[in-house]
């Protein structure tokens, strides 16, 4: 073996050197160069960023318009609780050296990044009745339910590109529910004039689902941005049930333009007023396979609009409104752009579209950990001689708070309580008429405010009420929670056959007072879930949520008895972050 000189092995060391460097540099690049960025609607990761806003730690870089592409948050605290785990990072893999400076060049990002979403799989198991909310396009059934998602985002020089599909499955086992008001065995049991396509049962076999999920390409100059996806829109403040619209329901194709969060400053004088941000989108809705026969209505338009400001006086206060407009598909015009168009016409049988307004805001205070937020919404739009008679007319409404707390400073423990109320029962002025089903239902756009059979807002309360207590830790190595939850799935049911009833002397001669207004289809459920970190990237979790449900069949259920259904849901869950 030849024995080398002390400047050789000097000169080979250097080359060693280069050519590692070479090959590690790119991958030390992306290492050092974590973005924390766009975090999937209702995952764990974005639940504790927004847990970090609340106390001034993280900033939000939206207002009132959230998609996965939207909800971007900026850490101003390294020291989180979560700081030596990944809950979900962006990578650079070009950073330009000599970014050019030019009017247009200065409103995209020079830069080239990606990020790994997943995988991420989740399973549910339920034992009596069909239950679950806020899954995008799984349906939660009787059985076992299991849901695989995973994809990529690649972002550079003012393009987004996100493939990010969803795999589903449900056994969807048969189990007792009410008869079907509808064409299908399957379809929902409430009708009377207001319809909907709500499915109690997706069929009578398990089955597979692929969906696009929170796919989208899209074009960003300065906060000018354009895009088309299938990615689920989360509007409003609302924590579980936001009104107008959610991930309860699989997304549907669409193409937005809008203003992401923008300062609004006067020119030359630099007074600046606030922030605002705004979004226009149109997009596709579909029919389930269970509701009726006609492929002729199978597409449904939806033309929706938002505005939020947030004025530069009162820090962390937001407003805003929401505009949308269904009709069926084909039935394009642009008077659906104007948004103070109404229906020209409020008899029954004479209006081609179905016209909702919501009004929401939201406050901050970070130097008490504190959230307090609501949302108004009305159905029919306001229509004339409403709104002075009865301005409570189909509407509906949410309000919350948040608050987090300090448990221990040493160990890095700290909490969050979560309360939130949901109305959505029919205003007083229909009992003077039957028939409204609730703020979902329509009786021209018959399937409703929902898509592939799920609705698109609220997923609990619908048609009745909710109210939503819970409270989390988040500690080093994850995070746990306790949550009680009560809603009426649909006390308007009830409404609509108890209207004119005649009350006799001994009520209990009267057997429909008996069979609906003695009885709400009320469930109360009590959940225990829990998230842990195995290692960096690793997180696995699990829950369980006992439900209670009280006279679940209504006038089917026997008068004296308690007639109560229990269902055990069991989930498990498993995400890798890169």
């Amino acid at each position: 073996m030849r024995k080398l000189s002390g400047s050789t092995i000097i000169e080979n060391m250097k080359l060693e050197s280069s050519i590692k460097n070479l090959v590690l540099l790119p991958a030390l690049a992306m290492m050092l160069h974590p973005v924390f960025s766009q975090e999937t609607l209702k995952s764990l990761e974005e639940e504790y960023f927004d847990f970090l806003s609340i106390q001034g730690l993280a900033d939000r870089s939206f207002m009132s318009y959230r998609t996965l592409s939207d909800s971007k948050w900026i850490l101003n605290d390294e020291s989180h609780v979560w700081n030596e785990q990944n809950p979900g990072t962006s990578h650079i893999l070009f950073e330009s050296e000599n970014p050019s400076e030019n009017f247009f060049t200065r409103g995209i990002n020079q830069n080239l990044s990606y990020r790994i979403y997943g995988p991420d799989w989740y399973n549910s198991f339920n034992t009596k009745v069909p239950y679950g909310q806020n899954d995008s396009a799984l349906w939660q059934g009787k059985g076992f339910n299991s849901s695989l998602t995973g994809g990529a985002r690649l972002e550079g020089y003012g393009f987004e590109v996100t493939l990010k599909p969803q795999l589903t499955f449900s056994q969807n086992l048969d189990y007792t529910y009410k008869k079907s008001a509808y064409e299908s065995e399957y379809g929902y049991f409430s009708g009377g004039g207001y319809y909907i396509d709500m499915p109690q049962r997706f069929g009578d076999s398990a089955y597979y689902n692929f969906d696009w999920g929170d796919s989208e390409i899209r074009y960003t100059w300065h906060n000018l941005t354009a895009g088309f996806g299938t990615q689920n829109v989360w509007l409003g403040p609302a924590w579980l049930n936001p009104i107008m619209s959610s991930n309860n329901a699989a997304g549907f194709p669409k193409v937005d333009v809008g203003l992401r969060k923008t300062k609004v400053t006067i020119p030359k004088l630099g007074w600046y007023l606030g922030d605002i941000e705004a979004r226009l989108w149109m997009g596709k809705l579909y029919e389930s396979d269970y509701f009726d026969s006609n492929s002729d209505n199978d597409e449904r338009l939806v033309n929706s609009m938002m505005l939020s400001y947030s004025p530069s006086f009162l820090k962390g206060f937001t407003v805003g409104a929401s505009r949308t407009m269904l009709t069926y598909w084909g039935n394009f015009s642009l008077k659906y752009m104007n948004p103070f168009y109404s229906p020209s016409s409020p008899e029954l049988g004479n209006i081609d579209d179905d016209k909702k307004i919501s009004l929401f805001a939201d406050y901050v205070i970070p130097a008490g950990g504190i959230e307090i937020y609501g949302e108004y919404a009305i159905d029919d739009g306001l229509m004339p001689g409403f709104w002075t008679v009865a301005p409570e007319h189909a509407s509906a409404y949410t309000i919350g708070a948040k608050k987090t707390l300090s448990i221990s400073e040493e160990k890095k423990i700290y909490g969050e309580l979560i309360f939130e109320h949901s109305d959505f029962e029919l205003s007083k002025d229909y009992f003077f008429s039957s028939g409204y089903s609730g703020f979902y239902f329509h009786y021209d756009i018959t399937q409703g405010y929902t898509n592939k059979g799920q609705i698109v807002g609220a997923g609990t309360g619908y048609s009745g009420n909710s109210q939503y207590l819970g409270f989390r830790l988040f500690y080093p190595k994850g995070s746990s929670m306790i949550s009680l939850h009560r809603h009426v799935d649909d006390s308007n049911y009830n409404f609509n056959k108890a209207v004119g009833l005649s009350i006799p002397e001994n009520l209990l001669d009267n057997e429909a007072y008996i069979r609906y207004c003695q009885k709400w289809r009320t469930a109360i459920t009590l959940g225990l879930s829990t998230d842990y970190f195995v290692n960096q990237n690793l997180r696995v979790g699990g829950s369980y949520e006992l439900t209670r449900y009280q006279f679940y069949m209504y006038e089917d259920s026997p008068v004296k008895a308690k007639s109560y259904i229990y269902n055990n849901k069991l989930s498990l869950w498993a995400k890798y972050n890169f």
